[in-house]
Formats: C-alpha cells, structure tokens, sequence
C-alpha cells in the first residue's frame, strides 16, 4: 500500500491544469469508484484515474465519484501540497488539514 495526501472536493467536474503557471485547455477528470480517505493510494482504488506528472519524484491523481472531485498525491520529498481552486478574480488555497480553513484571496 502507497501512502499520500488525499483531498475531496465539490468542484465542477471539467477543470484546468495549470503548465506550472501557464493556462491550458480544460480536461475532462474520470469518472471513477469514490475512493477510501485513509491516506493511502490504493492502486485499485485509483487504477482509472487521470495521473499527472508534476515532477520525477511527485504525481497527482484525479478522479470523480458522487458529485466530488477527488486528488491524490504521491511524492518522494517532504511537504503539504496545497491546490489552488481559481474561480473568476478568486483564488482559494485548500489545505491539506481542512481544520486550519481555506485562504481566499480576491
């Protein structure tokens, strides 16, 4: 069993992926079986999801399942990863401990 960060989102099931600070066209995340929030990535469990490259030692997986939007992260480095959700003239950074709250910026 892997272990990583997992996130769940309301989120609109089309969404962009940023090349690192640049704008991209909108992809279209799976569909896929709602995922067990434990902290591991179970291959099973994300064998259908959209897997992104962010670096050698880092990827991000991406899926949907009952109206949420599901990313997984898996990294050799040490760190927190925080998505940005951009809506508008809105940034808002999610944590990866909802209990410290979401900064927004606007």
């Amino acid at each position: 069993m892997r272990r990583g960060i997992l996130f769940a989102l309301f989120l609109p099931l089309v969404m962009t992926l940023p090349g690192f600070g640049q704008a991209s066209d909108p992809v279209l995340v799976p569909l896929g079986v709602e995922p067990v929030l434990d902290g591991t990535i179970a291959a099973e469990e994300w064998a259908n999801a959209m897997m992104v490259e962010l670096s050698p030692k880092s990827t991000l997986f991406l899926k949907h399942a009952s109206g949420y939007l599901f990313l997984a992260f898996r990294a050799t480095t040490m760190g927190v990863p925080s998505p940005l959700v951009v809506r508008g003239d809105e940034v808002r950074v999610l944590h990866a401990s909802a209990a410290l709250g979401t900064a927004i910026y606007a």
